[in-house]
């Protein structure tokens, strides 16, 4: 079952950073209805030139989480995009309730296929 994203936000508090991929600026700053020449910067800072990232506190939510939901979710950057598919922290169980649904949906699955196949040699 693929992961599908419950938009609970819990991702978007945990500590760390976001970076933003050179062509994310332009829809992410259309998204907030700003220019991306704005967006830089009233948002982001550049780690070293061509690295950019949201100019957040490491340990404080993101700046674009407002009342529970993503401001830029149609657009939010790949970081978010992959998260936790393509990467994730080994706690992701204890916050994501999605990627914990996922599991139990997968595992519940499992045991079908095998209570099937338990019946199948009887």
């Amino acid at each position: 079952m693929p992961f599908i994203c419950l938009q609970c936000g819990n991702c978007c508090r945990l500590p760390g950073y976001v970076y933003i991929e050179e062509e994310e600026i332009a829809p992410i700053a259309k998204a907030l209805g700003q220019t991306p020449a704005a967006f830089r910067t009233e948002c982001l800072e550049e780690e070293e030139p061509g690295v950019w990232r949201i100019d957040d506190p490491f340990d404080e939510p993101c700046r674009f989480l407002q009342g529970g939901r993503c401001l830029i979710h149609k657009a939010k950057p790949s970081q978010c995009k992959s998260f936790p598919t393509g990467w994730r922290r080994k706690d992701v169980g204890d916050f994501c309730a999605a990627y914990r649904g996922a599991g139990k949906q997968k595992t519940a699955r499992k045991k079908r296929r095998n209570k099937k196949a338990a019946q199948a040699v009887r």
